[in-house]
């Protein structure tokens, strides 16, 4: 494959607006655009990304009391995603623990070679392996029960959506997995993880180059993925070029 022509980087907002539309089919319920933000609801889960508004800059006043009664009018508790450095609405406190890093990494360079770690195979996951696919992401990403059975009903019902799942067999075994999906040029990889015994070989990192080189076939002109501000994945990220784009908090309403 020859190289692309380099396109300029999507904005903070194409990113932001690209990821929640492709997440969205995954994690929740209901997504609500406006131009200046997103609102995605999952009632029964908590308070982070199920129920949030998302921003690419500052909340008005105006914003923010819109937001409170899209919640308010479900019973839940309003929360906000702001990228770092922007100061959150009064009567509200951050969540430490869903602080995220977003990354992104332009798709016009020389063809991604999807090298496997040895003894890896990767194969696209169907509706009848797709147990298979959740008891990994379940492990390898901490999901409770709930959240295991949103998605398996999520996917079921949204089954004809561009979101492309992958599981990663070792002599057979399940033990790694990971999700693309394709929006307006953007791929954005999600649920990537490995079985914890299976850390370290390199297995995340394979998983990721495969998807990218998926994105590529597919015609995606960059790569968007996000991290726990913890999270392994961060170095993998970096390691196949990968540029950080931002870090983001999340905060509610007290």
């Amino acid at each position: 494959m020859q190289k692309r022509k380099c396109t300029m980087l999507p904005t903070l907002r194409e990113s932001i607006f690209a990821y929640n539309r492709i997440w969205q089919q995954l994690y929740a319920d209901e997504l609500i655009e406006l131009p200046d933000y997103q609102i995605t609801i999952t009632p029964g889960q908590s308070d982070s990304f199920y129920n949030a508004a998302h921003f690419a800059g500052p909340a008005s006043p105006k914003n923010m009391g819109d937001i409170e009664a899209v919640f308010g009018a479900r019973n839940l508790r309003a929360g906000l995603y702001l990228p770092e450095g922007i100061m959150p609405p009064a009567g509200y406190e951050i969540v430490a623990e869903n602080e995220e890093v977003w990354w992104i990494k332009p798709l016009d360079a020389d063809v991604l070679n999807p090298a496997l770690s040895e003894g890896l195979t990767i194969q696209r996951v169907d509706l009848d392996e797709l147990d298979d696919f959740l008891k990994v992401d379940a492990v390898a990403n901490d999901l409770d029960d709930g959240l295991v059975a949103l998605l398996a009903r999520l996917i079921r019902q949204r089954r004809s959506y561009e979101n492309r799942l992958f599981i990663g067999l070792h002599a057979g075994m399940p033990v790694a997995c990971g999700s693309v999906g394709f929006m307006g040029g953007i791929a954005c990889l999600a649920e990537g993880g490995v079985l914890p015994e299976f850390r370290g070989r390199g297995f995340h990192r394979s998983m990721t180059c495969h998807r990218l080189a998926e994105a590529v076939q597919a015609g995606a002109r960059h790569a968007v993925m996000v991290s726990a501000a913890g999270s392994r994945s961060n170095t993998t990220a970096q390691s196949v070029g990968f540029e950080r784009l931002m870090t983001r908090k999340f905060y509610r309403k007290i």
